[in-house]
């Protein structure tokens, strides 16, 4: 007979392993658009394109759009670009930091790299945002799991700010899919 306890535990192992079967939000790699849509039941509906369907939706707190992108109507990449904008460029930094804690306990430490195309602000640490709005200064955080390759980055470019988190699959057959539009893509000129 199972007690009390063991009968808790099993529940929370295929709790965890449900939630575990997800590659981003609710949905696997290889999901239709119509699947998608039946599964985002957080964010609000904000556009579709040819290949992406877009929602607002709130992470860790901050305004995001998730963008779900498919190609041959088979899920293969989604992101978060968050759309916050701060008076202060130290801000953004501040709001990456909360992020990448919220990833960190997701899955598990990582520390960010910090990569400068321009040094001038590298000694100030109190400057290290403006170095980001600027274009000197992008952090990057990465993490291979199974099924998927995870980029945590902020960077900026003539003081406009981009904070995103790219989520890409790493099946196989949907990696040749990508890849495939992907040069079909440069080959087009777009």
């Amino acid at each position: 007979m199972k007690t009390f306890a063991q009968s808790l535990i099993l529940v929370l192992l295929a709790t965890t392993v449900a939630a575990q079967d997800f590659d981003f939000r609710n949905v696997k790699w290889g999901a239709s658009t119509a699947e998608i849509k039946a599964a985002e039941t957080e964010g609000t509906f904000f556009k579709e394109e040819p290949n992406a369907i877009v929602y607002e939706v709130q992470i860790v707190s901050l305004p995001a759009m998730a963008i779900y992108i498919s190609i041959q109507n088979q899920l293969v990449v989604a992101q978060y670009h968050f759309i916050v904008n701060h008076s202060n460029a130290n801000e953004y930094l501040t709001d990456y930091v909360n992020v990448q804690e919220a990833l960190d306990q997701k899955y598990w430490q990582r520390v960010p790299e910090y990569v400068w195309s321009n040094t001038l602000f590298q000694g100030d640490a109190d400057r290290y945002g403006t170095a980001v709005a600027a274009g000197h200064l992008s952090l990057i955080a990465t993490w291979e799991l199974t099924r998927t390759t995870i980029t945590h980055m902020i960077r900026g470019d003539n003081f406009v700010v981009k904070h995103t988190i790219s989520y890409k699959t790493k099946i196989p057959e949907l990696v040749a899919i990508l890849e495939a539009w992907q040069k079909q893509q440069a080959g087009s000129g777009l």
